[in-house]
């Protein structure tokens, strides 16, 4: 029984080497077909990743420089903006100066024209009071008494006619 027990533990030690080492060897074909799907797989995401890079390393430097560029450019801008800022400032505070200072003298012939206006006024008033005295009232007085001679002479005339027609309205009745 010894034998017999002996016998069954051998073939079941056998039995579980066989197993061990089977179990071992498909473990290490699994293991090995892993490892070259690993390096396959490894070796695609490689390819493809070689591909992304040789696209996106030039558009990433194209962008870098890009950037660079617009920043100089914005650098520049903005330098431009600021003295243009200042310059306008400048000519602002210049104008209005200038603004300021023909407004005063605007303002100061302003009252030299109204002190003119109102002497040069005055003065006509004065002239006419002196043409009205000197020249109009004589005028006037001499229209005047030429229009009492006008009715004069023309008093006469209707006198004299009158009794010319009367002369020749008694003649012809007489007839």
């Amino acid at each position: 029984m010894n034998n017999a027990i002996s016998g069954s533990l051998e073939g079941t030690i056998l039995f579980l080497a066989t197993v061990v080492v089977a179990v071992l060897v498909a473990q290490t074909i699994l293991m090995a077909l892993f490892v070259i799907a690993f390096r396959r797989w490894s070796d695609k995401t490689s390819a493809k990743l070689d591909a992304i890079a040789n696209v996106t390393v030039p558009a990433v430097q194209s962008l870098r420089e890009l950037v660079d560029d617009s920043r100089q450019r914005f650098n520049t801008i903005g330098a431009n903006l600021e003295e243009i800022s200042t310059m306008t400032s400048k000519q602002v505070q210049r104008i209005d100066g200038v603004v300021s200072d023909a407004s005063e003298r605007a303002q100061y012939q302003l009252v030299r024209l109204d002190s003119l206006v109102s002497d040069t006024i005055t003065k006509v008033e004065v002239t006419s009071d002196a043409i009205q005295r000197g020249v109009v009232r004589p005028v006037q007085e001499i229209s005047a008494i030429l229009a009492g001679v006008k009715v004069a002479i023309d008093f006469l005339r209707r006198r004299n006619r009158h009794s010319i027609d009367r002369a020749t309205h008694d003649e012809e009745m007489f007839i």
